[in-house]
């Protein structure tokens, strides 16, 4: 299908492993998902930048997959939960179509349950909050490629075992600003005895983690140095 495909064999020829992955998804979500993925390992992963030709046949590949399969593109016009949402509030319609297919959609939808559960201002009604969760999951499902693979990594699984819902929020908020922030959040609110304190092990697969976002995400490196201050606990 993709034998003869300019692009394709630009991309296939510097990176066969991309370009096999690229072919088994082509025509389906999982294309999508993973043209993100490349995009994002390539502008935030230092020395892994992909050469201008293949910078380039990636986004003419990704322009004439939307144009062949565009109903992969525009699936929530004909999602029940997308389209309760869209009634009720016209605005958060609009953003979770724009977010769709992006790690972006999992940040603003879990905002949007967090102000809701806590009663905000929003005001959504049960079957809208309802309706967000399985719009949530449903994204899960279709782009998976989305999803950090922190379930091999043994600090992750530290953390995690011993704190579940932690390891939730590090999940959603790798590779994104809003990572550094909640690991601050994490660390004052232990160090001014909010917390009772994590366990040696967490707190070091704590900040074990941290460095490695940094290496990952060096754009998104806060100002503070958050191993540093876990040090003195």
């Amino acid at each position: 299908m993709l034998e003869n495909n300019p692009f394709f064999i630009v991309i296939n020829d510097a990176f066969p492993q991309i370009g096999a992955k690229l072919e088994s998804f082509w025509g389906s979500a999982e294309f999508v998902s993973y043209m993100e993925f490349c995009r994002n390992y390539a502008k935030y992963t230092p020395g892994k930048e992909f050469p201008a030709a293949v910078h380039n046949a990636l986004l003419g590949l990704n322009e004439q997959h939307e144009k062949e399969y565009p109903q992969i593109y525009s699936k929530l016009d004909d999602n029940p939960d997308f389209n309760l949402i869209k009634d009720l509030f016209p605005q958060f319609g609009l953003n979770l179509k724009r977010h769709w297919g992006k790690k972006s959609f999992l940040l603003y939808v879990e905002e949007l349950l967090r102000d809701a559960r806590a009663g905000g201002q929003n005001g959504f009604p049960a079957e809208a909050v309802t309706a967000l969760a399985s719009l949530s999951e449903q994204h899960h499902k279709a782009h998976p490629m989305l999803l950090p693979l922190l379930e091999y990594n043994s600090d992750f699984k530290v953390i995690d075992q011993a704190f579940p819902r932690i390891g939730s929020q590090i999940k959603l908020y790798w590779g994104q600003r809003q990572f550094g922030t909640y690991m601050k959040d994490l660390l004052h609110g232990t160090r001014r005895g909010v917390r009772k304190g994590f366990p040696t092990d967490v707190l070091t697969a704590l900040g074990n983690l941290f460095d490695q976002h940094n290496k990952a995400y060096p754009h998104l490196i806060p100002e503070a140095n958050l191993w540093e201050m876990a040090k003195h606990y």
